[in-house]
């Protein structure tokens, strides 16, 4: 019978590493940076979202962007830092940021434009990405991310990172007649050739993924570039095609164990990795993974940044063991266990509007806020909102809870074995999100429309009616 479930962590891991943290002194100075990201609301590839490296770890926010700015306010510890913003075009921008800047992004032509409070960065600074994608468009025809979700055709996919790596070039070259000129910071110049040559390996790993040759190692660790988004990008594609090999897994055990027998990572780069995926352990693994792990991470580390903040890290868990059947088993926001049966059976008047949907899921995300108005149209006449997350994990789905604004007037629940269910076979639900409706019980409309069509309210009037 499969189960789905956590058990409580031992403590005798976190005693460990309590120890060893007595006697490090631990000194705090850090700084708020806060960036200002105006509301725009196409989404095309992914939902938008700003990542920071704060000396320990990668943040990452993503933006709710939907009825108004987004205010993030990051603590930094560090002298510089860079604020990499992933857009809706599915290109990263990236932004040097001092302690205590003010950041604040807007939008021409669909584009991202900068300004900071910062007196040492320039627009040029702070713009020459954008500057370049307008000056020369040749480049920028669809990011390496659309090949990646869309094209399945191995030439094609050669024939863009090729073309990626003539548009790297192009970049530095940009860049150096920018420095030439003064026409940008010094040393954000010669961060954003380092960041530039982190890409182009980035292009090379997945290059020699694509062809299934062998991996060159074009890796040179460097702790001070983790806060460049390409370096820590290009440290993970470096190890899941060199250090893994063969080994072809998602399993953060499995790859936090390798990572500690490995000899290519060191210093920071290493620590930042394995922290990366113990935190993942403890949200896809077992309570006693978590355990084992931890206590080899406060073994192999002795950096006191990453040591303090073991003990924060909680493993998830469940309350329960999930029964082996075909019906689509979830579980409510306060973890009780139940099925889509037991919920549709109890739900009365029973006109029910079903969203499948995923805090990771774009075009989710970009439904929610009519998926609000939908609700406030209907909820007076007594249609019930069920929003069923295909989220991995629970935090992901609280916290999508909490961005997407479904706290009122929806109905949450987590599947927990969707892909092995009867109704994701029968329904053929390939794809998020979608939408199904129930009267009485029985599915009525297997492919509804979403909430931003007036089809939908068509349909909900009409089975309204004939109630």
């Amino acid at each position: 019978m499969r189960k789905i479930f956590y058990f409580i962590a031992l403590a005798l891991f976190l005693l460990s590493c309590n120890q060893s943290k007595e006697k490090l002194k631990k000194e705090k100075n850090s700084k708020v940076t806060t960036v200002i990201v105006n509301q725009y609301n196409q989404i095309q590839f992914g939902v938008p979202a700003l990542y920071l490296f704060n000396g320990v770890e990668e943040i990452s926010y993503f933006l709710r962007n939907t009825d108004g700015p987004d205010t993030v306010s990051f603590e930094v510890s560090l002298p510089f830092t860079e604020i990499a913003y992933f857009h809706a075009n599915g290109f990263y921008y990236s932004y040097p940021a001092q302690d205590g800047d003010t950041i604040t992004i807007d939008f021409v032509n669909n584009l991202p434009i900068a300004k900071t409070t910062s007196k040492v960065f320039t627009s040029n600074d702070m713009n020459w990405q954008v500057n370049f994608q307008q000056k020369f468009t040749g480049y920028n025809d669809k990011p390496l991310l659309w090949y990646q979700l869309f094209v399945r055709d191995t030439g094609k996919m050669i024939k863009h990172m090729n073309l990626a790596q003539e548009g790297i070039m192009a970049k530095r070259e940009y860049l150096d007649s920018l420095s030439a000129n003064n026409l940008i910071n010094r040393n954000n110049y010669l961060w954003q050739l380092q960041s530039l040559k982190a890409l182009s390996n980035i292009i090379k790993y997945d290059k020699a993924y694509t062809l299934k040759a062998p991996i060159e190692n074009f890796f040179e660790a460097n702790d001070s570039l983790l806060v460049l988004q390409n370096y820590r990008v290009s440290v993970l594609a470096f190890m899941y095609n060199k250090v893994l090999g063969d080994i072809r897994t998602n399993n953060p055990k499995t790859i936090f164990f390798k990572l500690c027998e490995d000899t290519i990572f060191k210093g920071k780069t290493r620590d930042f990795l394995l922290f990366r995926y113990l935190k993942e352990i403890a949200e896809y693994n077992s309570a006693e993974d978590f355990s084992t792990a931890a206590e080899a991470f406060c073994k192999t580390v002795r950096d006191s940044s990453y040591l303090s903040l073991v003990d924060g890290i909680k493993p998830v868990q469940l309350k329960y063991d999930l029964p082996n059947t075909n019906e689509l088993v979830l579980i409510d926001e306060n973890q009780n266990p139940t099925d889509l049966y037991t919920v549709l059976s109890g739900i009365k008047p029973s006109v029910v509007y079903v969203d499948f949907w995923a805090s990771w899921c774009a075009p989710c995300r970009h439904a929610m806020p009519s998926a609000k108005k939908l609700r406030e149209e209907y909820i007076a006449k007594n249609v019930k909102f069920v929003y069923i997350s295909l989220d991995k994990n629970i935090k992901s789905w609280e916290n999508g809870i909490k961005q997407c604004d479904l706290n009122d007037n929806a109905i949450n629940y987590l599947a927990t074995n969707f892909e092995n269910s009867g109704i994701y076979k029968d329904l053929k639900i390939s794809s998020i999100p979608r939408y199904l409706i129930y009267r009485d019980g029985k599915l009525v409309e297997p492919n509804a429309p979403g909430p931003e069509s007036n089809d939908i309210r068509k349909l909900l009037d009409k089975y309204l009616k004939e109630k």
